[in-house]
């Protein structure tokens, strides 16, 4: 049964460490507020101190089960709990950090606690307040923070539980990420023999422009006041991954104001390739993915940031397509197509000027096919699972919430 109802501020302690210079660290490796979502790292920064200066907001020491939270709108989600962090690890100072007393409590639960919808909203709304440039949080506002707590030994249930839904999450994305790897290899192995028959001057090979075998489609052209709850969802560039890889996350929910053309919806495993970028380094534009995973709205869109590519000839299926378009040569062809210095466009021409080396006879090209379209179809199913082990977390959230669990 629950126990107790506590302010977190009572249970944890916040920043108790920062980084001096008295440390003496030869490298740092630096974790900032957007290169971490829904607890999942996408990166982390190395910084050699005998070479580089720091950055100024790399100052908050972590620990083993420190749960990091971004005082910095609060409904993007950057937040985790720390587990197997490398040496000399610093977070910026746009976290909050919070390390549990765990003869109170289980960080694991307390982190889960956090992840809840209400409590989420309730932090926005709190942000939303603030009369500084941007909508932001102070840690006394997640002190403030009111958890239902039960006894320590059912805190450790349900913290193994809900653990034990995202270890199994982590390791389809492993598998996705080895299957992505397997999929590059394969076809580029292919690629390349064309590319050597061809400078060997083979009559079975030829050069050919990718318009010839691919049609391009534009995107809907959409203004801030359509984007509304709606059973239509929006494919964007939020549904690409810096590393590469579909985001189930990255939809926007519309409701269109202006008629759709039927080359504006999108269905399961159609390609599509980002034609706008808001990343530095260029990151995004001109990377190709798959529509991935179930549909769980009516219909699905894509925007004008977007261009849907389709196959001309059913020997060249969907997903060998993908594959020719997510290998490095088209991604560097792109690069010489981009102009805009703050968002990044990409030209139009770069799809239909992009040049491939392909089989005379395209039924050669049928087994490659079926193998690559084997993997993506098993990299779809492992995200259909992961949005269903999500869920299930999500439920159990809720009863959580409610004092219902126990």
């Amino acid at each position: 049964m629950w126990d107790r109802t506590v302010r977190l501020g009572d249970i944890c302690s916040f920043n108790l460490k920062s980084y001096t210079p008295k440390m003496n660290w030869d490298f740092v490796n630096y974790l900032d507020t957007g290169n971490i979502t829904n607890g999942e790292i996408q990166a982390i920064q190395q910084i050699d101190l005998r070479t580089e200066k720091l950055p100024s907001r790399a100052k908050r020491c972590v620990k083993y089960n420190s749960i990091v939270y971004s005082t910095v709108r609060p409904n993007q989600r950057h937040f985790g709990i720390m587990k197997n962090i490398p040496d000399n690890f610093l977070v910026s100072t746009g976290f909050a950090v919070l390390d549990i007393d765990e003869k109170q409590a289980d960080a694991d639960f307390i982190y889960y606690y956090l992840m809840q919808e209400d409590i989420i909203n309730g932090l926005e709304a709190l942000a939303e307040q603030n009369t500084s440039t941007y909508p932001s949080i102070k840690p006394s506002d997640i002190a403030d923070v009111v958890i239902h707590l039960p006894n320590l030994s059912v805190q450790h249930q349900i913290a193994a539980i809900l653990t034990a839904l995202d270890a199994k999450k982590a390791i389809n994305q492993k598998i996705n990420d080895n299957l992505t790897q397997q999929v590059k290899l394969i076809s580029d192995k292919w690629l390349k023999k064309y590319i050597s028959l061809y400078n060997n001057h083979s009559v079975d090979v030829e050069m050919i422009p990718l318009s010839q075998i691919a049609n391009f489609y534009s995107g809907y052209s959409y203004k801030s006041k359509e984007l509304q709850k709606s059973d239509i969802a929006m494919l964007t560039i939020k549904n690409f991954d810096r590393k590469g890889g579909f985001k189930m996350e990255g939809y926007k929910e519309i409701i269109p104001l202006k008629k759709l053309k039927n080359t504006q919806f999108a269905k399961p495993f159609d390609i599509f390739v980002a034609h706008t970028d808001l990343t530095q380094n260029a990151e995004v534009i001109g990377n190709a993915e798959l529509l991935m995973g179930p549909m769980k709205h009516k219909s699905i869109i894509f925007s004008m940031d977007l261009v849907k590519v389709t196959p001309k000839d059913n020997r060249i299926s969907k997903f060998l397509l993908a594959a020719i378009l997510q290998n490095h040569r088209f991604k560097e062809h792109c690069f010489g197509y981009i102009n805009g210095t703050t968002v990044l466009h990409l030209s139009k021409k770069a799809l239909s000027d992009y040049q491939i080396i392909l089989p005379k006879n395209l039924s050669d090209v049928v087994p490659l096919n079926s193998v690559i379209e084997s993997m993506y179809r098993q990299i779809s199913t492992n995200l259909a699972e992961n949005i269903y082990l999500e869920n299930i977390r999500n439920h159990l959230l809720l009863k959580i919430m409610s004092k219902g669990f126990v």
